[in-house]
């Protein structure tokens, strides 16, 4: 049984990124990133003051229970009176309102050491012109929160995802395309902070966070699917890689990028426990659960197959955690994917 406490180690060795191979990979902006020293102290604080948006979703509230677990003070970002009730069972201090109020946003943060940004509105994605709306939205949080930490030296934790990686690991920049264009744009905003004095910090989400009696909308998606159809899908080859990771860990490892001193501003972490599975491999075990036939998709039939997700299916590649592990001491202990599916309720 995965335990939901961790027992998180923090790292605060001083030293820089010393890794001659990190060093070669690492971007120019990473190198020139200087912090202002009046402020360095905060990194290090154990008993932090903390703003969470998104704070009873599925991941926040995970997070919300790894901070207070971890001895930080935590005010959370929540919208309805059940979500007050319920970040206020796990021991933080709930502000109601919307992540698009702004000005609320700004008298949240004034006087906390750091804030972790996980709210995004994933019911406009079905709506037209839902995607950008998303994304301005985001953005508005990042530079209204990021606004106020200038010249600070404190942190603010964005939450990305994995897919839409030209590359494997933790420098690799996002490819062109609509949801992954906009992805980088939040991105882009995000580390123009890093060069002002605000300690910002990306953590890329695996496509399957699992784990906790909670669907995940890609699996969900895919499972609707085969139901509707009669056979569970997989678009081409399904050579199309998906990393995982259990909910637990993901929070863990928000916990452990606040207080590492490795984590410099500016610096993506990979949220993964498990490397890739193919979207073969998925669509062949809900296919064994569900009593029906895995089958190969058209691409071009893969829109009016799985709808809106039609495009993460088709999106994926492995990804590492070298840099990741090296910075926070991070190391994933929970179940793999499969192993969690086991008790989905097919």
């Amino acid at each position: 049984m995965f335990v939901s406490k961790l027992v998180i180690v923090f790292h605060l060795q001083s030293e820089h990124f010393a890794s001659q191979e990190g060093a070669r990979h690492a971007s120019t902006r990473r190198r020139k990133i200087r912090m202002p020293l009046a402020k360095r102290f905060i990194i290090l604080q154990t008993n932090m003051k903390v703003f969470v948006t998104g704070a009873s979703g599925y991941i926040g509230s995970n997070i919300v229970e790894q901070l207070v677990a971890s001895g930080h003070t935590v005010t959370a970002l929540v919208r309805s009176p059940s979500a007050v009730d319920k970040v206020t069972s796990l021991g933080a201090t709930p502000i109601q309102g919307d992540h698009t109020d702004l000005e609320l946003l700004r008298q949240s943060v004034k006087d906390v050491d750091a804030a972790i940004h996980t709210a995004f509105n994933h019911s406009l994605f079905t709506q037209p012109n839902g995607f950008a709306q998303v994304f301005e939205q985001d953005r508005a949080v990042i530079s209204t929160i990021c606004d106020t930490f200038i010249g600070t030296g404190k942190t603010f934790v964005n939450s990305s995802g994995v897919l839409g990686n030209a590359t494997d690991d933790e420098f690799s920049e996002k490819e062109e395309g609509l949801a992954f264009g906009l992805r980088f744009l939040s991105e882009k905003l995000l580390f123009s902070y890093a060069e002002r004095g605000v300690r910002t910090i990306n953590i890329r989400l695996s496509p399957v966070v699992h784990g906790g009696n909670k669907e995940n909308a890609f699996i969900a998606g895919m499972i609707a699917a085969a139901k509707k159809s009669g056979f569970a899908g997989y678009v081409g080859e399904g050579a199309n890689i998906w990393p995982a990771v259990h909910v637990k860990d993901a929070a863990a490892l928000y916990a452990l990028a606040l207080t590492s001193e490795k984590v410099k501003p500016g610096s993506n972490l990979n949220a993964v426990a498990e490397t890739g599975t193919s979207t073969k491999e998925i669509a062949e075990f809900i296919a064994q659960k569900l009593g029906v036939k895995a089958k190969s998709v058209d691409p071009a039939d893969a829109a009016a197959h799985w709808g809106f997700i039609a495009g993460f299916i088709q999106s994926g590649r492995k990804t590492t955690t070298k840099y990741t592990r090296e910075w926070t001491g991070w190391e994933p202990k929970g179940p793999g994917l499969f192993e969690d599916l086991e008790d989905y309720m097919f």
